[in-house]
This record gives C-alpha cells, structure tokens and sequence, in this order.
C-alpha cells in the first residue's frame, strides 16, 4: 500500500516526465473533467455543481465533439487515463462507455494502460461498478474523506462511512485489484489523535493506495523527504509548468475560481525573488461568462515589492485592469497574451509568472512552446 499526499496525487496525474526533444515518441496521459455532483461540497474549490439529466446528456455529447476535434496528441500512444470531477460517477454508466470507446476510436490506448475513475459513495452501486470493468477501468479513486460520520457531516459529504464501505466491498467483489481511497486532514475539530485513527482505520482496509491530503508528516514523511519529491516534480499542462524562454524563466499556472485564484498568489508570494506577472482572463462559455468572481479574489496580496510588473490580458483584460486599480495596484494592458509574454520577455526582471483561466491555458501554452522553441 501506498500513502500518497495531494502533491504526490497530482505527480500521479502529471503526464510522465520527457525529454523536450523526443515529445512525439513518448506517451501522453489524458484527464477527462466530469464537472457534476449530487450536491457541492463545502470545501470544494474544483469546477463542479449539481444538475439534471438533460445536462449531463448534453454534456457527454460535447465532450465527445471534443475528443473527435482534438489534433494534438494523436499518433502518440496513451498510457493513463484519469476520468475526474465532480463525481464522475454521477453519470449513467452508458456515458462512459460512449466516452471511452470514443477514447479508443481516436487515440492508441496501450494494452496495459491505467484507466482510473473517481467515484463517490452512494453514487455507484455492484451494477456500475461492473460496468466500469467490463468498459476497461481498472482503477478506482473513492473520496471518502474520513471514516467517521461527524467529520463527514462537517465536509457537507452525501454518504456516510457505512455507505464508504459498502462501495469498497462490492468494488472488490466487481473486480478491482487497485483501489485508492482519498482521506482529508485538518478538519474542523479534528485531533491529531483523530487523524491518526483515520489513517489506520483505513489503511486496515488494505486499499493500494491512500491520498493523504495535509497529511505529509503524520504518514511518515520527514520535511526533507517532501522537500526532495517537490525538487524532483516536473509539473505539466498548466500546473505551475515550467519553461525557459531567451533565459527568462516562465511558470504558468491555471487559475480555476477565486480559491484556485488564491492559492496560486500564495504560491507565488513564496518566491521571494524579483519578479514579473501576467493575467489572462477569458470569459467563454467554458469560463463562465460572469466573471464578477474576480473581485472575491485576494489581488491586494500582489501590491509587494517583489511584483515589478502586472500585465493584464486576455477578452476581459479590461476589467481585470479595473480589479487591480480598485486596490491601487498599476498594471500595463496588452489584450494579444503572445505579445504581453514577448514583451515581458525582453524587458522583464528574468522571472515571470503567468496566470491564466479556462479557455487561456492551452493557447497560452501552445505559445510558451513556440516561444521556448525559438532560437535566441
């Protein structure tokens, strides 16, 4: 058995680490977004929310489009795929099918590939569960969160431990010999004697992995160990991806809502070092179009002396401007991204951060490529 972190979970998803000049020959992993839930947890800052049958019809129907219309990545062969939320399992069963005989039709899936799906108590039962397996999913992801019903109360969960239970068996019984259970620390009213009891009642279980989240020194890790896994992770597509441009180094970050938004001027906060940054905010469809979250969103933190610029760009760079001049912060517009990059680029202090939403990650990102390819 396995105790992971929430870092080590995201290293787990991370497409594997490559040489820059072999991109082609080397497999990729797929993330599959099922953006519902029976009802929206307390604590959850993913994009995901409630819904009827009819949108998660229409939903599937979209993403298959999706999967059809995507270039990039076909020829190459695919080693995992990780089908998150939401609860995916919220969907009837049939969807994924369709999802992952679309997968198939339109990518090379290795005959040993992981195929992983995160499941909530009382949203799958022994019927789904064998479904799963007859579709190829060979992993299974449950959110428990915690084994006690009080603590479970508190996070807004739908289920309770016995439910927790009850999917762990018939998951067994259905075939699956790779288990991981998600477990939470740090909750409300929670002990560290609490938390303790947590991990072995679960680990009891004998499940292959559990994903600790907050968890690094109570499951055994030292603060040097962890330190050295962060040194190693070589994140991707979006999250905190790193690239070299004309000897500037460019950190892009995803920035999903106004607590993903935080968390990420957190992150960058913690670079004491000089350095430049760049906001992009579309709103599509995929974003939403109501982008009044931007002003839930702690941006006063980015008025430190470290911060030497602020570019704003992106369809709504205008308001993202207005934002920042309501808490006295100056920043330069450039609506074009590529050009607010190559601008910082040239005349920036070598260190830039871009920060970006939904709809401005991958053409960001496809130009960060671009850019890093360029000779100097």
């Amino acid at each position: 058995m396995i105790i992971q972190t929430a870092v080590m979970l995201e290293q787990e998803r991370a497409m594997e680490v490559r040489s820059s000049n072999n991109i082609e020959a080397s497999p990729m992993e797929l993330y599959i977004h099922i953006p519902f839930c029976i009802r929206k947890c307390d604590y959850c800052d993913f994009l995901s929310g409630p819904s009827d049958p009819g949108k998660r019809a229409a939903y599937v129907q979209a993403l298959l489009k999706e999967i059809q219309a995507v270039k990039e990545g076909r020829g190459r062969s695919v080693s995992s795929i990780f089908i998150g939320g939401g609860t995916p399992s919220v969907l009837d069963e049939k969807f994924m099918g369709e999802i992952l005989r679309e997968i198939r039709k339109d990518f090379k899936l290795q005959e040993d590939a992981e195929i992983t799906i995160e499941v909530n108590p009382g949203t799958v039962d022994a019927r789904k569960l064998q479904a799963y397996r007859s579709f190829g999913i060979n992993r299974l992801s449950i959110g428990l969160q915690s084994p006690q019903d009080r603590e479970l109360k508190i996070l807004g969960r739908i289920h309770n431990y016995r439910q927790f239970l009850e999917t762990y068996k018939q998951a067994r019984d259905a075939g699956f010999d790779n288990i991981n259970v998600d477990l939470m620390s740090a909750i409300p009213e929670q002990t560290y004697e609490d938390w303790i009891g947590n991990l072995r009642t679960v680990a009891e279980l004998g499940p292959e992995h559990i994903s600790a989240y907050a968890g690094v020194r109570t499951a055994g890790f030292t603060g040097e160990h962890f330190q050295e896994m962060l040194r190693k992770f070589n994140p991707e597509n979006g999250r905190m991806e790193q690239f070299r441009i004309k000897g500037t180094g460019v950190t892009l970050n995803l920035a999903k809502n106004p607590a993903g938004f935080n968390q990420n001027i957190s992150a960058v906060m913690q670079d004491p070092s000089p350095k430049d940054i760049i906001i992009a905010i579309n709103d599509n469809a995929q974003d939403g179009t109501d982008i009044s979250w931007l002003w839930d969103v702690d941006f006063d933190l980015l008025g430190q002396e470290s911060i030497k610029s602020i570019t704003v760009s992106g369809i709504r760079c205008q308001d993202m401007r207005l934002r920042l001049k309501y808490v006295d912060i100056p920043s330069m517009l450039e609506g074009d991204v590529e050009k607010a990059v190559r601008a910082r680029v040239e005349d920036g202090v070598g260190n830039l951060y871009v920060l970006v939403n939904y709809t401005a990650l991958f053409s960001t990102r496809n130009i960060l490529k671009k850019l890093e390819g360029e000779k100097s």
